[in-house]
Parts: structure tokens; sequence; C-alpha cells
């Protein structure tokens, strides 16, 4: 399903009783646009009052409650006073406390907006810290920072600078946190949260670390503001990464597809048995695309044929053309990693995972690796070392003694960083589905971490802290978990 994107841009630079800003209007023009570009319905103000930012918050909080994120960026004047931040329109009062505060509008109303709407994903992003003039008039108000706020759930507060620094204005025509913004934001299919630490990175730069950028998150899922799965994938059609070749084709391979898309085992069977190599030989390149994604598809749920053929792929395929075999092993490799729409899988399919990756042995065959290791490259996120590519990663184990004599995992080191989420299920819980400790043999324990980071075994290096032998029980704590690559690093302290 398509996301509903829905942005309101603001950029105030002619303030009626305060000196004037050059960039924030080009900012919000520029962030707009690239905004359009990215796929959102945006509502854009230039100048803006109080009364036109209120009434522009009104009718964005109604379009974001049928909206899947929403986005609110805003660049010109920002104070805090007494911890509260606000957002200055060009018409805000200076001649006392009580005026500035109610002329401006409060932080906390504009998240409020988002929260009454209940969009899933929210953004809200300040290029606005500059060197304030409304400080020189009031005392309690900052001059060189906003206060920190509490991001409520599924939401990202993005600051254009650290407590304490001054946001530049710029001089060419945006201010250096939205020209660091502009640079990243569009970049396909990374991550919100390294997104930022790249726009941080950028700006570090363009300001010879005058400028640091910092983030309030409470995001739960994953994020990117540019996803181009499919731009990745060169060679075959759009309805063969979508795996719906439509309509469904009437030759030996279609009607094979088709069988093997039932589910059923005893289909599944005979419509690849019936397959001769001769009529795979004769179908296009995006017909065996599909059949190889289907035949992995069928031997994840336990169809024998497709096991067998997944097994003994180099005898099943030795009379095609070395296209149409890659072709095959192409559409296996990707059916892994990308679903029926050809979007990244949240969780691999891993059922024949490492008799698939097995195939990697076999120099004929290397360039499906190449095409699965491209496929993944703008996903390298999500991964410790992207399956296929013949990086090892070495792992070392920490362990304790329990009881029993079996070896109790405290946690798990990929150099100096720890790769474990350590959540001890409380001992109080009882009963049939409650969480328990798992018990694994070394060879098991070495299955179950090539699963748990997505590499085939071959990939894999794992040594323990004693010397253990055939018999030896490794216990995995209840709640204990493998991060994801982008949340392992916690240094060693040990």
């Amino acid at each position: 399903m398509e996301l509903k994107l829905t942005a309101l841009v603001i950029g105030n630079s002619t303030y009626e009783n305060v000196d004037p800003l050059k960039n924030p209007t080009n900012d919000a023009e520029d962030i707009s646009a690239k905004l359009t570009d990215l796929g959102f319905a945006v509502t854009t103000l230039a100048n803006a009052t109080k009364e036109q930012m209120v009434i522009a918050l009104e009718q964005f909080g109604e379009a974001l409650k049928d909206s899947s994120v929403g986005l609110v960026f805003f660049a010109g004047h920002a104070f805090q006073i007494d911890g509260k931040n606000y957002l200055a329109p060009v018409d805000t009062r200076t001649t006392i406390e009580s005026s500035v505060k109610f002329s401006a509008i409060d932080l906390d109303y504009v998240l409020d907006v988002m929260k009454v709407a209940a969009s899933p994903t929210n953004f809200v992003i300040l290029d606005a810290c500059r060197n304030n003039p409304f400080a020189g008039r009031l005392r309690s108000i900052a001059s060189n920072e906003l206060a920190s706020v509490y991001a409520p759930k599924g939401t990202l507060v993005a600051y254009s600078t650290s407590p304490g620094q001054t946001s530049l204005d710029g001089i060419d025509r945006n201010g250096p946190y939205t020209e660091a913004l502009l640079q990243h934001i569009g970049t396909p299919n990374v991550l919100v949260e390294t997104m930022f630490k790249r726009v941080r990175s950028t700006l570090e730069g363009l300001t010879n670390g005058r400028q640091t950028s910092w983030e309030h998150t409470s995001l739960i899922g994953d994020f990117r503001f540019r996803s181009s799965v499919r731009a990745a994938v060169s060679g075959y059609g759009a309805t063969a990464i979508a795996d719906g070749l439509a309509p469904r084709s009437g030759t030996p391979v279609g009607i094979a597809i088709e069988g093997l898309k039932t589910l059923n085992w005893y289909k599944q069977n005979d419509a690849l048995d019936a397959l001769s190599q001769e009529q795979i030989q004769s179908s296009s390149a995006d017909e065996a695309f599909i059949l190889g994604r289907n035949i992995y598809q069928a031997a994840c749920g336990g169809a024998n044929s497709a096991r067998l053929f997944l097994e003994d792929f180099a005898n099943k395929t030795a009379q095609l053309s070395e296209p149409q075999r890659k072709a095959i092993l192409d559409g296996m490799l990707y059916e892994v990693f990308f679903d029926s729409d050809g979007q990244h899988r949240e969780r691999a399919k891993l059922d024949s995972f490492d008799e698939l990756f097995k195939l990697q042995a076999n120099a004929a065959l290397g360039k499906s690796f190449g095409f699965i290791q491209t496929c993944l490259a703008p996903f390298a996120d999500y991964y410790f070392e992207i399956p296929g590519s013949g990086n090892e990663v070495s792992l070392s184990i920490s362990t304790t003694a329990d009881e029993s004599g079996a070896r109790v995992i405290t946690d798990i080191w990929r150099d100096s960083v720890s790769i474990l989420d350590k959540n001890p299920v409380n001992d109080s819980r009882s009963g049939w589905f409650a969480p328990r400790d798992q018990k694994y043999k070394y060879g098991e324990l070495v299955e179950y971490l090539s699963k748990e980071l997505v590499l085939p075994l071959q990939q894999l290096k794992v040594e323990v802290d004693f010397a253990f032998t055939s018999g030896t029980y490794f216990v995995w704590p209840a709640g204990f978990e493998v991060r994801k690559p982008i949340t392992a690093a916690r240094p060693r302290t040990d």
C-alpha cells in the first residue's frame, strides 16, 4: 500500500520588529520542491503571520488524519521561554514577555496537532536556532538554543544545532543545515536515522565544526524518504520484479509457475517435475526469473521437487544457456530478500537459505551472487555484511557456566561491539507459552546465528571463550536478541 505523505513547510525571513533573515524563504521553497519530488503533498508558507500559521496548522492537522506520514519544516527565528520552545511568525511582538510568548507558536502545539491526528510517523525539522534578536529585549529568552522537547510516539524532532550553538543563516541561497538536508533527504533507500547522521557530518564540514545538528526520536518502525528498490535491479521487467507476470502465460514455464503458486505440495511437485530444461530454455528472461522465485518459495514451503531442484541446481540446469540459468538463480536469490511487490523484506525468507548460498562455491554461478549484492547494496544498513559478498564476519561469544555445566551466553561481540540486546525474561513468568531459554550444541548455535545475522554459514566465524566438547550445551537466555546492525554500536567494556 502506498503511503500518503503530508507536509507543512514554513520559511520566515522578513520580520516586522527585528532584522530580516536572508535564507528561510529560500529554504522553505527548496525543501518544498524536494518533498514534492519525494511524494509529499506540501503546503508552503513564506513570511507567515501567526494567524496564517495557526490556520495552516489546523488544515495540516485535518489532512494528517488521513495520512501515514506527517512533516513540519520551519526555517526562521525560534526561542525558548521558561523551558518551552516557540516558533516566531513574522509579526511576533517584542514589547513584553507575554506579548512575545502569545504572538508566537508554541512548539508543543505543533506536536499536539500531530498527536491528535494519530498519523503513525511524524517529523518536525527546525532550522531555527539562529542568534536570536528577541533575546536582547527580554532576559527570560534563551539566545542560542532551544529547549529539549518530548517527542511523542512515532515522532522525530530534528534541530539544526546542538545546545549552546548558533545556527548560521548562510551566505548562499540556503542556510548550511538546509543545504545539508537537501543533499541527503532524497538519497534512495537510506534509513531516516542514517540520513540525519549524514546531514550532521555534512553540516559540520560546511561550518568547519561550528554547528552540529541533533535529533530527539521516538520512531517505532523504519522509514526512508525515498525507496527505489526496483532501480537497483537490472535485466528484468517491472512485472518480474513484482512477481506479477500478467496476464499469466500459457507457456510451459507459465503453467509451472501457476502450479508452484498453489502452495499445494502435490501440485507444486507435479508442476516442476513436468517442466523440461528444453521448455525452460524457450522461456523469456522474465519468466525464468519468476520461475526461480517460485521454486525457492516452494522449497521453503517444503515441496520436495523444489528442494531437490535447488540442491541439485547445477545438474537441473546443465542444458540451459548461461542467461537462462542465471535468470533462474537470480530469481531464487531475489526471493530471499524481496517480497512479491519488489519491496525489501523486513525479515528475509531463510528456510532454504543455506542450501541456496552453497551454490556460491560454483564459480560458474558467480554472476548471480554479484546480482544480489547489487540489489542489496542500498540496504547495507540492514546487514552486518551483505550476504554473498564473501566477506567474513567474526564473532566472539562470552559465556558463564551454570549449575548443569552448560555455558550461558552473556554477550556476543563483533570486534569490540556487542551485537546483543539483553532483556532477560522475568523468572516469575510461567505457563506453556512463556518464553524460555534455548539450548544449542555448537553447530546448532552457529546455524542459529547464521539465520539471525542473515549470513551464509561460509561467511560466519564463531569463537567462544572456553574449550568446549561435542556434548557442551550453549544456553541462549530468553529475551536476548541479536541487534540490527544499525543499532549494534555499544563499545566493549571488559
